[in-house]
């Protein structure tokens, strides 16, 4: 049973002086996650339909269980966030055909809280690698899952340029860089470490802490006999090799504290963020050279003769090695650009490539008709609105 409930604030100011649009404001995000989420029915498997009669599984796993006590309880956990954001934002009209957008942004994602005081992670032992760390590491109950991140600046830039002065071409760039919060799920899985809670799994396996000697889990033994033992979770371990005393293992769900904006786990990444940009309008990429020559593009040369034929060109920096691009014309005049691509370095066909432009058609006169469509609507408000006033009149 998941209950998340999300409180809001945010505003915005608007203020105009001269040549200037300047925005600032900020939001403000509360966020309670509170859940039940045990897994109370395992999964059990069988060597073949003869042990399943007699009740023999040879592994069980996904048991969700108090490790503590060995029995099966609720995972109750009341997580708590806190998250806020400010911009100010100027959108400067330097000339009649120019503007450019300025503008900065702050995030600050805090890290989780819970409020029974239930936070558990991998604490990370002695090593000079990562994977040492992990070898000698130990989980537990800390205080906080990960360090809150302070450094979340997001600076944006952009322009919008009308080349000729006369509004029907339009040419816009921008590049910023936007923080992206932890998706829930990704921190409160936590709640399934030890020592409050564990996935008990019990599996043939070879562990270091029995020096590599085969653990049985259920009705084959080490040497391939059989058996009449199944698995054991509580009570006294029966398991062919398990030292007594010896815990059935489960799953350990870690969370590198140095990095505290991490995404992937162990892996020390920096915060989420994603840069965007737009393409340049000139001939230096595909994009700009199918517009401005009003023609199909087929760019499936070699890397380095598309370099040198297009130098702005970043698509093989997204793996992508053979584009076709055809421009979309209204009166001859580009208003944009229809893309396919392969990751491959594969020329299209002519077939294709006609089809393709065949598309590109299509769609300019679908642009067209929803504009005139538009235009329609509008006028007949406006003679609506003309006839009620009569009619008052």
């Amino acid at each position: 049973m998941f209950i998340q409930n999300t409180f809001h604030w945010n505003d915005t100011v608007t203020m105009t002086r001269g040549d200037h649009a300047v925005k600032w404001g900020g939001e403000w995000r509360y966020i309670q996650d509170n859940s039940d989420f045990a897994v109370k029915r395992g999964g059990y498997q069988f060597f073949n339909i003869f042990d399943f009669a007699q009740d023999e599984p040879r592994a069980v796993t996904i048991m969700g269980i108090d490790p503590r006590s060995g029995q099966i309880v609720p995972n109750v956990r009341n997580f708590r966030f806190n998250e806020f954001g400010v911009f100010l934002q100027d959108d400067w009209k330097i000339r009649s055909n120019l503007t450019v957008n300025l503008g900065l942004r702050y995030e600050w994602f805090g890290r989780p809280g819970e409020v029974n005081n239930l936070l558990t992670n991998m604490i990370p032992g002695a090593g000079s690698t990562i994977f040492e760390q992990v070898k000698n590491a130990t989980v537990g109950h800390v205080d906080q899952v990960v360090p809150n991140d302070n450094h979340d600046f997001g600076p944006r830039v952009g322009f919008a340029w009308d080349p000729r002065g006369d509004s029907k071409i339009s040419v816009r760039g921008g590049y910023g860089i936007m923080y992206e919060r932890l998706f829930n799920n990704s921190i409160t899985n936590i709640r399934f470490n030890p020592p409050f809670y564990s996935f008990a799994v019990a599996n043939p396996v070879q562990v270091p802490s029995q020096a590599g000697i085969p653990i049985a889990y259920g009705p084959m033994n080490p040497d391939g006999t059989f058996r009449n033992e199944p698995p054991s979770i509580t009570g006294d371990d029966k398991n062919i090799g398990v030292t007594p005393g010896l815990p059935v293992f489960g799953n350990i769900i870690g969370w590198n504290p140095a990095f505290g904006t991490s995404q992937h786990g162990l892996i020390g990444w920096n915060s989420d963020y994603i840069a965007l940009w737009n393409v340049p309008f000139d001939r230096t990429s595909v994009f700009g050279t199918a517009m401005l020559e009003r023609r199909t593009i087929h760019a499936d040369e070699p890397l380095e003769e598309k370099l040198a034929k297009y130098p702005g060109s970043d698509a093989h920096e997204f793996g992508i090695q053979t584009q076709l691009v055809t421009p979309l014309l209204r009166q001859g005049e580009p208003i944009g650009t229809l893309v396919v691509h392969r990751r491959a370095l594969r020329s299209f066909t002519a077939g294709q490539i006609r089809l393709l432009e065949t598309f590109a058609d299509q769609a300019v006169i679908a642009i067209q008709n929803t504009r005139l469509f538009g235009e329609l609507q509008e006028r007949n408000q406006e003679l609506q609105q003309s006839n009620r006033q009569v009619t008052a009149a």
